[in-house]
């Protein structure tokens, strides 16, 4: 799978472009990272607290200059039940979850 995606990364980059990639539900996110991809963009509302279980690869992912695209915003119903300061508040919880993550295992 990783070498799938590599191949599909590399004729990215060989226009000069960016290579991201959305994932709406949960993965094994090193694939994405070992691939090469650019921006990781994921569902951190419902997985981002998965993220940080692959902490040495996001380490490595983000210190090589790429990105995580963290989408906070529900698109499910959840999002009836949300505010601003509900979702600024899980954003803080999984992203620091995730840097506490990084800096002690990654």
């Amino acid at each position: 799978m990783v070498a799938l995606l590599s191949e599909v990364v590399h004729a990215v980059h060989a226009d000069n472009a960016l290579a991201g990639v959305h994932c709406c539900g949960n993965t094994e996110w090193s694939i994405l990272m070992d691939a090469g991809v650019d921006i990781v963009n994921f569902d951190a509302f419902a997985y981002g607290d998965t993220i940080a279980m692959y902490s040495s690869h996001v380490k490595k992912h983000l210190e090589s200059g790429k990105m995580l695209a963290w989408g906070v915003v529900p698109t499910s119903v959840a999002i009836r039940e949300q505010s601003t300061e509900s979702l600024e508040t899980h954003f803080e919880k999984v992203m620091d979850n995730l840097a506490g993550r990084v800096l002690t295992n990654g």
